[in-house]
């Protein structure tokens, strides 16, 4: 069992980080988002980091539920015998009616919020059959641009992903303008 970094944040929450020497770019080596995953203790998320160029698949949390009126990437809860990566799948094709492709986990955070614990894992996805167009998205999903990405609130659970997008895809962005 390896120690985290416990981090407190502005909202009172806990957070803690993966040790760093286990990730390139953010990216695990070889199999972290492929394996089933199981947690006693935190609900399992996968979240997927959509890109299309130089914009980022978002959407806005509806009113009746937690962190409401809150931004989010596509993602939800891992079922029993599925992994990180075939949840990401799955939940960005429920949300937003796009196929992608998990290409490697970016980020795996543990954070308390008061309605429990979970854990976040950040996959990196790409658009199966991406033409030169935005493909269309199901509401409340949206493309924006990579650049504009720190004007939008998100949850406190997603502090430390946001900085790894916005050096990730900083090259996309400035393409994506231009063309």
């Amino acid at each position: 069992m390896q120690a985290r970094e416990v981090l407190g944040d502005a909202s009172g929450g806990r957070l803690s980080r993966v040790p760093s020497e286990k990730f390139y770019l953010g990216i695990p080596r070889q199999f972290m988002s492929n394996l089933p995953v199981s947690s006693d203790e935190a609900k399992v998320i996968a979240i997927a980091i959509v890109e299309c160029h130089g914009h980022i698949l978002i959407g806005q949390r509806p009113p009746e539920v937690s962190l409401a009126g809150l931004w989010e990437f596509p993602g939800g809860k891992v079922e029993p015998g599925e992994s990180v990566a075939q949840a990401a799948v799955r939940e960005t094709f429920e949300e937003t009616g796009l196929n992608v492709q998990a290409e490697g986990t970016l980020q795996v955070t543990d954070f308390s919020y008061e309605h429990g614990n979970v854990r976040l894992n950040f996959v990196k996805a790409q658009l199966i059959g991406n033409g030169t167009e935005l493909p269309p998205t199901r509401p409340p999903f949206r493309w924006v641009a990579s650049s504009e990405i720190p004007a939008y609130e998100f949850p406190a659970g997603n502090s430390e992903i946001l900085p790894i997008i916005a050096k990730l895809y900083a090259s996309s962005s400035v393409r994506g303008k231009s063309g």
